[in-house]
């Protein structure tokens, strides 16, 4: 859980120490920005926050299915490589292990126990979970974690009553441009945040790429992108 919340926090937690390059001029007042762009409505029964509103809580960024099949997969590979991942089951519904079932102990707190969602999102990295918004998932803002359904009038879907054209289209949101402490109903109630134009994961994989330009693979080029396999929380290159 602490990688989760880690990784959670990489975008959205002002200026942390893997920022290296942001930009903050940002007008959160007359433009449509992705932090409010990207945040679901706060459901009924959860905190004590605008309930049902619209206002900076747009749910307009959805991520689409080809970059949630770019995420790799627990072991770090990508899901059309792995021979664990089965791609032509990948839209099946399956159901969630039960809270008390010894199965559900690896999705404590990255999946609901006992919901339907999709193979698609199971057996996945932890960004992918820290990431994205997903049916059977977790979406931690409005200072509460959220269990996301996605499908019509739950929470997270489509509601007509709520606004009739804004909402994710593909139902897969894309939570970590949203600061867990954002709210609706003003702008004041969104936690701003530089958008990190470079990141020190960047800088090693740049140099990763030189390194291997200039002289082929190398320890050095492997231990470069290893560090960030291990921030990634997957297996690293040996």
């Amino acid at each position: 859980m602490k990688k989760l919340y880690d990784l959670r926090m990489l975008i959205c937690d002002p200026w942390n120490k893997e920022v290296v390059w942001g930009y903050s001029n940002l007008d959160y007042y007359n433009q449509g920005e992705l932090a409010h762009g990207s945040n679901i409505r706060l459901p009924p029964g959860y905190g004590d926050g605008v309930v049902n509103t619209p206002a900076y809580s747009w749910q307009w960024m959805a991520a689409t299915y080809q970059m949630a099949e770019r995420y790799y997969t627990k072991n770090g590979l990508p899901v059309t490589e792995d021979l664990t991942f089965d791609m032509n089951k990948k839209n099946e519904l399956v159901t969630t292990p039960g809270q008390s079932e010894e199965a559900y102990t690896p999705l404590f707190g990255i999946m609901q126990p006992g919901v339907q969602t999709v193979r698609l999102y199971l057996d996945r990295e932890p960004r992918f979970y820290a990431n994205l918004g997903i049916t059977g998932g977790y979406w931690r803002a409005h200072t509460v974690r959220i269990n996301t359904i996605m499908f019509a009038n739950t929470d997270g879907g489509f509601n007509s009553s709520q606004h009739t054209t804004d909402f994710l289209a593909t139902g897969i949101g894309v939570q970590k441009l949203v600061h867990p402490e954002s709210q609706s109903n003003a702008w004041q109630r969104v936690i701003h945040f530089p958008y990190p134009l470079i990141r020190m994961a960047d800088l090693y994989l740049m140099k990763a790429e030189s390194l291997n330009e200039y002289s082929g693979p190398s320890g050095e080029a492997y231990e470069a992108v290893n560090k960030v396999r291990r921030r990634a929380g997957i297996p690293i290159y040996k």
